[in-house]
């Protein structure tokens, strides 16, 4: 791994550290590279789609990842595992201010903010349709959907808080599409769920067995359990807390 952009700083806590990711840097290699505990604090500090071929095991830490804007940030998978982010036992994780995209990356060769005519279309950057997903142009009705891949499985961890963020197109063939979580305490502000499937329930979010959810200012678009209940949301022996949500062809 390039020792990138990776900046280490030590914050306030004799384990937290901060680091940045820059346009070239692996979102996943930088945060593998932060030792235990926390809290990190991870900072994208440029625009445009990561796509990332491993998953990201946040594990026991307390991680923070902080893109530019979920209308500007894109993270794909593209990798074997069925899951884009988990988080385990005494973990801690925030997304804010980005997207997690569940759709089949695009293969084009574009690199969509160097100026350059990279496939010898006659096309550059943004005023190539190859480029319409990073740069925030395409149609949001279109999710090319991959095999079985949630957004993030957190189980008896300790907290997800999702923050001015999207997940979308994420296709589970259990339940919970963008996120699934057990005994895990989740929050979802201010955000963005766009046609996230589960085959069982929950095509959203599916939380279980304890733990607390709240959802507040955060739209739920498109959701489908194909073959259970809750096309956007499913708790189960969870306490629920809903505030100025919208919900829509779930």
């Amino acid at each position: 791994m390039p020792l990138l952009t990776v900046l280490m700083a030590l914050s306030g806590t004799a384990f937290g550290a901060n680091a940045n990711v820059g346009p070239s840097d692996s979102i996943v290699d930088v945060i593998n590279a932060l030792p235990g505990g926390g809290p990190h604090v991870i900072t994208i500090t440029s625009g445009g789609r990561y796509i990332e071929n491993q998953r990201l095991d946040v594990g026991s830490r307390d991680i923070t990842i902080i893109g530019t804007g979920y209308t500007t940030t894109t993270w794909m998978y593209d990798g074997p595992l069925t899951e884009m982010i988990t988080v385990s036992a005494g973990g801690s994780l925030v997304i804010q201010d980005l997207t997690l995209d569940g759709s089949i990356p695009p293969t084009s060769s574009e690199d969509c903010d160097d100026g350059i005519d990279n496939d010898a279309d006659g096309l550059i950057d943004c005023g190539d349709p190859d480029c319409d997903q990073a740069c925030g142009l395409a149609d949001e009705d279109l999710c090319s959907f991959d095999d079985d891949r949630t957004g993030i499985v957190a189980t008896n961890a300790v907290s997800v808080d999702i923050d001015r963020a999207q997940l979308r197109c994420f296709f589970s063939f259990s339940s919970g599409g963008g996120v699934r979580a057990t005994q895990t305490n989740v929050t979802i502000t201010d955000s963005y769920f766009w046609e996230n499937i589960a085959i069982f329930d929950g095509g959203h979010v599916y939380i279980q067995d304890g733990g607390s959810f709240v959802s507040t200012g955060s739209e739920y678009l498109y959701g489908l359990a194909s073959l259970g209940s809750g096309g956007a949301i499913y708790t189960l022996e969870t306490a629920a807390t809903f505030d100025d949500n919208y919900f829509r062809n779930n």
